[in-house]
């Protein structure tokens, strides 16, 4: 086991790609592979003996089974980090978004080179997201849309100073602890901001919640 790195599962129902995606990430500076799943029942087997740090699921296709798949995972390993990676063109903006509101925190397709997943990874453990022209060519796409259809009911709710403060915080790359020390609060009132600022703007997660920030601060 390599000392401090990030440890990664693979479920891949094709072994061909998890073998190879596996021999790739043990030789990676700071990246651990440690499972190797191509069924859910293993997948689930192999948690109970060890959880690392971040799963990549491959995907042939973006189907609605599979967010079911990736929503299950979270409900029982909530702190596990997950990346989609998604084979072939069937990627489209209504999927990409299903797959966020699911809980993965980044997507990747088979485009994407190495250097790209490293960053997604190191992204996903610091950050808890990583944004890539995927992710955010389709969440402004699906915000504005939703924003348009939306029926308006009073004034749409904005960031305050300490809000504007918090995302800035956590989107540099500090983690809640860090926040907390920043800004002499307890980590209890970071998380405690952060469940507020997802339930004031209908949000699922950070990716949506920056994509509603930027909006704003343009």
């Amino acid at each position: 086991m390599k000392e401090s790195a990030i440890t990664i599962g693979i479920y891949d129902e094709k072994e061909l790609f998890g073998n190879l995606i596996y021999f790739v990430f043990d030789r990676m500076d700071g990246i651990q592979p440690c499972l190797r799943s191509s069924s859910e029942y293993e997948l689930f087997a192999n948690l109970k003996i060890f959880c690392p740090q971040i799963f990549l699921i491959s995907l042939l296709k973006a189907k609605g089974y599979h967010c079911a798949f990736i929503k299950k995972i979270k409900q029982e390993y909530p702190l596990l980090k997950i990346i989609a990676y998604v084979f072939g063109i069937g990627l489209t903006q209504e999927s990409t978004s299903k797959i966020i509101c699911s809980g993965a925190s980044a997507i990747l397709t088979d485009s994407h080179s190495l250097g790209e997943m490293d960053n997604a990874i190191r992204d996903v453990m610091e950050k808890d997201f990583h944004r890539n022209d995927i992710v955010s060519d389709t969440l402004y796409s699906y915000y504005r849309s939703n924003m348009a259809s939306r029926p308006s009911f009073g004034q749409a709710p904005t960031f305050n100073e300490r809000e504007i403060q918090l995302v800035e915080l956590r989107r540099s790359g500090l983690t809640a602890e860090q926040i907390a020390e920043k800004m002499c609060l307890g980590k209890k009132s970071i998380d405690m901001g952060f469940c507020n600022l997802y339930r004031k703007f209908d949000c699922h997660n950070f990716h949506e919640l920056i994509v509603q920030f930027d909006a704003e601060m343009i």
